[in-house]
């Protein structure tokens, strides 16, 4: 037989008025009936109309005899907080109109042009109109530094005059001051002090009348002269720097005469290009012009000494030393530097350095510093034929197959016994069906001399790059997703290939397709050579590859993503004195069961006192180490089950342990590998060749997720 029901309260931390209180269960059981709610209503009106700012209980409570001031209180809290609930429901559905309306609406031309800028500018663009705003603001307000302010205040360096660029001292110009009356004082440094806490969204300190009406004249003085501006100078500096920084510099024609004399050469794009491992050794070397006469070494150890020089990860791409120019991008652990002129366009450096490593995949397998020593003769063809004197002729990997005739040397790994092909009884089986890990990696030059023709495979890989902030309680604070679809080709000739993506795949947060769960995105781009006839009916992708690397899609998503974060960490810190430090860490995996993460690593920094580290791991595989370096705790867990917790207690000694040293732990840095797994959700329906073939190529798709910048903050 069932019990009776029993009248149940709300906790203590859902009270939301002073009459909710834990004492007053009796008045929440009694319910209020129409003709109290009526009284209460006219009671509130009449205390409306007497003017009162806050209703008062007392006077309630003589309309309605039966109940207490409390329930009272607690009655209009709650009506209060669902008034509250319902103008803020009110307001975000009207704020989802507006947006639907605006994207609706055909963008005037400012607005495509504004958005152009946003995108161009990107994290410059706050810092490039505060310093621009900064400098109409004072060249508008003070031309002649303090020599206005009322009495004048000549500053230190020039004393009654005023110092310029060039260092000349110049004599003020002399305005009409209207007559001031006694004690009326004007200080600039006040009106400056307050338009710059403006411009950093701070409030600004109370202005007296003088620097008020000064402030006031300024705005009303603003708009004729910005007309008055003359911007031809600013717009041509603007014009020629975006000209240098994109534009391919090429050489004009050789002047007659010897190349020793000034001018009988224009200046060639490349010098010299160096490929260096992680700890400075010159692995390939290749001077275009012979102007450093065997100085290649010394520029190779001059350029690792300056990286090495810097602190962490800081290492800009363009750096300059006695006259010359390095650029560099890092692939593998591996640099590819380029010394070049000073007037060589620099991204197209960049762009070709980044196209060199892709060749060199292509070319040669897997970056390697082994792998690179191997295939250092096909290295240098590639470069002889990629460069002439300095000067870029083709980086084209069609154009390059026929020019190259050395064969790749392929890196092979240890195994005493391979039985990869070869099944329990000799017979192929469905384990040998899956492709090794490094089946992609293979070069894409075709055997010659009459060998075994190159097996025809397709490699479509799904890779994501995920970048999440994690606060303290745990909220997502920032989670972003950059995905590409990758694609290496191996086919001798040029076939059409269609590729299906996810039939819910969205672009946006307002479309809606298919009958399943979303796949959404914020945004996508596509490679040029990909035909998108068939992309908004059926999500089909049709191109006709090259033998090759090729991205045919980049896409991104930002703080909504329809899986949970993979890691969620639960710290505990507690203090033994005296100088001992205990730190239990409890990490979560939350991806299905069936999924794992590899390669996991946390990297927590620790009090810079800490002298020694006690471990109790919750597995024999895990592996934990202090690293006096960087001061912080390494611990690597090779293999993660979804769905499953491990767990770390250290004991740290810090001697002198202040709450000052606390400060310094955390936040926690994860790496970690999700393989056969997109936190998009986005996913490869088929890989298909259209018609029929003799033999038809075989085609693999692999996903991966690795973490960008996992952040956890303690």
């Amino acid at each position: 037989m069932k019990p009776p029901l029993r009248p149940r309260l709300a906790p203590a931390r859902y009270v939301t008025g002073p009459g909710e209180a834990a004492g007053e269960a009796e008045g929440r059981r009694k319910a209020w009936s129409v003709r109290e709610k009526r009284a209460l209503l006219a009671a509130l009106r009449d205390q409306a109309a007497l003017g009162v700012p806050e209703f008062q209980a007392r006077p309630l409570r003589e309309r309605l005899p039966r109940r207490s001031e409390a329930e009272i209180l607690s009655f209009l809290c709650r009506l209060r907080g669902r008034a509250a609930r319902e103008a803020v429901s009110t307001q975000y559905r009207h704020c989802l109109e507006q947006q639907r309306c605006r994207r609706s609406q055909v963008p005037a031309p400012i607005e495509v042009w504004l958005e152009l800028a946003e995108t161009l500018a990107e994290g410059l663009e706050e810092a490039t109109v505060a310093a621009f705003s900064q400098v109409l603001t004072v060249a508008a307000t003070e031309p002649l530094s303090l020599l206005h302010s009322v009495p004048p205040r000549p500053t230190a360096t020039d004393g009654d005059g005023e110092t310029i660029a060039g260092g000349d001292p110049v004599t003020p110009r002399s305005f009409p001051r209207p007559d001031v009356p006694e004690g009326f004082a004007v200080d600039f440094q006040r009106v400056y002090e307050y338009l710059a806490r403006l411009c950093r969204g701070a409030k600004g300190p109370a202005l007296p009348p003088g620097e008020s009406a000064v402030v006031l004249a300024l705005l009303s003085s603003l708009p004729p002269e910005l007309s008055a501006l003359d911007c031809a100078a600013l717009r041509g500096h603007f014009r020629g720097v975006y000209g240098a920084l994109t534009a391919p510099c090429f050489s004009e024609t050789d002047a007659p005469g010897p190349p020793s004399q000034p001018g009988g050469r224009s200046p060639a794009m490349l010098s010299q290009i160096f490929i260096l491992s992680s700890k400075g050794d010159r692995l390939i070397h290749r001077d275009f012009r012979g102007e450093t006469h065997g100085t290649g070494a010394d520029l190779a150890d001059v350029f690792y000494r300056r990286i090495t020089s810097l602190p962490g990860d800081q290492a800009p791409v363009f750096m300059a030393h006695e006259g010359r120019h390095f650029v560099h991008v890092r692939h593998a652990g591996l640099y590819f530097v380029a010394m070049a002129t000073p007037d060589a366009a620099p991204f197209a450096l960049v762009e070709f350095l980044n196209r060199l490593v892709t060749l060199l995949r292509d070319f040669c397998g897997p970056l390697s510093e082994k792998n690179v020593g191997l295939n250092f003769g096909l290295v240098y063809e590639l470069l002889d034929e990629m460069v002439d004197y300095g000067y870029i002729q083709t980086t084209a990997p069609e154009v390059l197959r026929n020019l190259v005739h050395s064969e790749p040397v392929a890196t092979k790994p240890f195994s005493l016994l391979d039985l990869g092909s070869i099944g329990l009884f000799g017979a192929e089986t469905q384990q040998s069906r899956v492709a090794p890990s490094s089946a992609a990696s293979r070069p894409v030059l075709p055997p010659r001399g009459g060998e075994q023709s190159a097996r025809n495979e397709i490699f479509v890989d799904v890779v994501e790059r995920l970048t999440v902030v994690i606060a303290a309680n745990g909220t997502p604070m920032k989670v972003d997703v950059q995905g590409e679809i990758r694609l290496k080709c191996y086919l001798p000739g040029s076939v059409e290939l269609r590729i299906g993506l996810t039939e819910e795949f969205c672009v946006g947060k307002s479309e809606l397709r298919g009958y399943g769960t979303a796949v959404r995105v914020d945004e996508c781009a596509f490679h040029s050579s990909v035909k998108l006839d068939e992309f908004e009916s059926g999500r089909v992708l049709k191109v006709t590859p090259n033998q090759g690397e090729l991205t045919l899609m980049q896409y991104q998503l930002a703080d909504d993503i329809p899986a949970p974060l993979p890691f969620r960490l639960f710290p505990s810190v507690e203090q033994d004195p005296p100088g001992r430090l205990r730190l239990y860490l409890k990490l979560r995996c939350d991806l299905p069961p069936k999924s794992q993460a590899l390669n996991v690593c946390l990297q927590l920094p620790v009090p810079k006192g800490v002298s020694s580290l006690a471990q109790e791991l919750s597995s024999p595989e895990q592996t934990a180490e202090l690293q006096p370096s960087t001061k912080s705790i390494r611990w690597t867990i090779p293999r993660c089950q979804g769905g499953s917790q491990l767990s770390a207690l250290f004991k740290l000694e810090v001697p002198g342990l202040t709450r000052a040293s606390l400060l310094e732990l955390g936040p926690a840095n994860l790496t970690f590998e999700l393989p056969t797994h997109t936190c998009s959700g986005l996913h490869v329906r088929f890989v298909r060749f259209p018609g029929s073939t003799p033999c038809p190529p075989q085609r693999w798709v692999r996903y991966l997720t690795h973490s960008d910048s996992y952040v956890l903050r303690l």
